[in-house]
């Protein structure tokens, strides 16, 4: 009996220490022995309403087919990872349907990190396309982003990794928070001003549409919730003719002359209003006797702030007198966020 009861407690005191190192944070200091199988992460995409979420930022629910990229770093008490250092993990993720069809229907991510037992920070950046991610520049921590990518980003802080079943190599982390989008929305739209022109015209087609007054590229760190200032606001974007298609006022495909052609929503690095935005908007126009066609390209600027997570659409309409000057053009911007705003105008 003696012996019965020493090997009991053996063996109790084994498990009890088994229990404990499998949760030893990973510092570096454990052996593979100490840390076990490396454990398949997985996520769980937020979920709730975004409607309700918080009105300084502009959050967004990634759609099925989205991928992004985590970069994983060890969680040192009391400070945040040093980006000098290479990251533990790195993996890109795709947005997947899980139980389609059922009650039970629900977006998780999947792709190929493994982690030792451990705690983490864990940083997830996107450019919410399909088969284009961010990647982390050479030192630093931080991700160059360049006009017409939707970066977003979230952070997950001191997530402790172990198998959600005892025994298993697997676990899920449900995202607490939606990604947060950092660039500006901005649609351009052109359109002869409805009713009676002075001249009438039978035919117009947006040729291109350049804004300028934005900076080239930025810098994100991770973990941060805005971008590095920049304030050299010299490059420009363009939206090329062929993407513009025309619409009516209800949002449906129209072939109305004073029908908008408006562009495709194309994301635009912040301006803090500092410097002018510039547009040079390129028509071609046939006039309503059919002998004089005019193909002009003309400018427009406004002193306007495009704030992250926004939206914009600029609006360009014409009175045509004769042969297009820069006179006839009007100018006004919607801004819009989970709240439609108020529209704001400038003639030029």
């Amino acid at each position: 009996m003696m012996i019965k009861r020493i090997y009991t407690q053996i063996t109790a005191a084994l498990l009890l220490f088994t229990a404990c190192t499998a949760n030893l944070p990973d510092d570096g200091s454990q052996t593979p022995e100490d840390k076990g199988e490396p454990v398949n992460i997985a996520f769980e995409m937020y979920s709730a309403d975004l409607t309700k979420a918080a009105k300084a930022v502009a959050t967004e629910a990634m759609q099925e087919g989205k991928t992004f990229r985590i970069y994983a770093y060890n969680s040192t008490a009391g400070s945040t990872p040093d980006f000098t250092q290479t990251p533990v993990a790195s993996a890109i993720y795709t947005v997947k349907k899980q139980d389609a069809g059922t009650p039970n229907e629900k977006l998780v991510a999947t792709g190929d990190m493994k982690l030792y037992r451990g705690t983490y920070y864990m940083y997830l950046v996107s450019y919410n396309e399909e088969s284009s991610y961010p990647e982390l520049s050479s030192s630093g921590g931080k991700i160059n982003v360049t006009n017409g990518k939707d970066f977003m980003y979230t952070t997950l802080e001191n997530i402790i990794v172990q198998p959600t079943a005892p025994g298993g190599n697997s676990m899920t982390v449900p995202l607490p928070s939606p990604f947060i989008r950092l660039g500006s929305q901005v649609v351009v739209r052109a359109a002869a001003k409805n009713g009676s022109q002075p001249v009438s015209i039978d035919k117009l087609e947006v040729r291109e549409i350049k804004v300028s007054g934005l900076p080239a590229s930025l810098d994100y760190t991770l973990g941060k919730t805005t971008w590095e200032t920049n304030a050299d606001y010299a490059a420009s974007y363009t939206y090329p003719g062929d993407g513009f298609k025309r619409y009516d006022v209800n949002g449906n495909p129209g072939s109305n002359t004073f029908d908008f052609w408006t562009s495709p929503a194309q994301v635009l690095l912040p301006v803090d209003g500092s410097s002018l935005l510039k547009f040079s908007v390129k028509l071609w126009v046939q006039y309503s006797s059919g002998t004089k066609e005019v193909t002009k390209e003309y400018p427009a600027s406004i002193q306007k702030v495009l704030l992250p997570g926004m939206a914009y659409v600029f609006d360009f309409t014409l009175t045509f007198y004769g042969e297009i000057v820069p006179s006839d053009l009007t100018l006004a911007v919607k801004e819009y966020n989970t709240i439609l705003l108020d529209t704001d105008g400038m003639g030029e």
